[in-house]
């Protein structure tokens, strides 16, 4: 008995080894550049292939430094997902994931892909409040104003005295196979608006937004639209990969 455990954690261990080496062998290189465009050098990288172990899938990590033009590559034999990471001291974190299209003779293709990181530094970073409101509107076909800093309705739906935000909701409901919502967002004050800003939630910079709020060029008011027609699938135009900026209370701005 004492000879058999060892042996059949040696045989399962090689089993293992055997599954991961099987698999088609990756390879790709990140390129790290800083916000002008230049590439960085000895900036830490991680490169996470994967391989699966029968109750899922396991990081396989490959890490390292940039050269002189910024680049480190790392290869593995992996599944068709890549994850990837650049880091350092001073600099907000960037990340992102690949997938290789198809396999070539034992090698995924496309082999070698070279992608860029753009590493943002960390300059001079200003106290923010977070706020998480879960509220349903109290009425509909009705302006209803949002006070940000009371953090509820405006009276007499809520605690809040000054419209930062105003919605107003149109809904049609049969059943919940029949609907349609449009949700108003505007803004009260006369410079008040927002901006958006196309960004990729899931790739690049932690940091996504400008540094610095623009002057002007502030959008008044934007729909919501969600629908599912009778027999078909719901309809609904969110993109997680949108941002926004708000401008509230700014000079000359009117209160609710």
């Amino acid at each position: 008995m004492k000879i058999l455990i060892p042996l059949f954690c040696c045989f399962v261990t090689l089993c293992s080894c055997s599954i991961e080496f099987l698999l088609p062998e990756g390879c790709i290189t990140i390129m790290v550049i800083d916000e002008e465009g230049k590439p960085m050098e000895g900036i830490n990288v991680g490169i996470g292939f994967e391989k699966n172990t029968g109750s899922g899938t396991k990081g396989i990590p490959v890490r390292g430094v940039t050269d002189s033009m910024g680049k480190f590559t790392g290869k593995h034999n992996t599944l068709e997902g890549v994850q990837y990471r650049a880091y350092k001291g001073g600099y907000y974190e960037s990340s992102g994931e690949y997938r290789f299209k198809n396999e070539v003779g034992k090698k995924w293709q496309p082999w070698n892909p070279e992608i860029k990181l753009v590493l943002r530094k960390i300059e001079k970073p200003v106290p923010m409040y977070a706020r998480q409101f879960v509220g349903v509107l109290p009425l509909k076909d009705k302006d209803i104003g949002c006070d940000l800093i009371a953090n509820d309705w405006v009276k007499p739906y809520g605690k809040g005295t000054h419209s930062d935000i105003i919605f107003h909701l149109r809904k049609r409901y049969v059943d919940d196979s029949d609907y349609s919502a449009d949700l108003l967002i505007k803004f009260s004050g006369k410079n008040d608006g927002y901006i958006k800003y196309d960004l990729n939630m899931y790739n690049g910079s932690e940091f996504k937004l400008p540094r610095y709020a623009r002057v002007d060029g502030y959008a008044k008011q934007f729909v919501r639209h969600v629908i599912r027609p009778p027999g078909r699938s719901l309809q609904d135009d969110r993109n997680d990969n949108i941002g926004y900026v708000f401008r509230v209370r700014s000079s000359g701005s009117s209160t609710n």
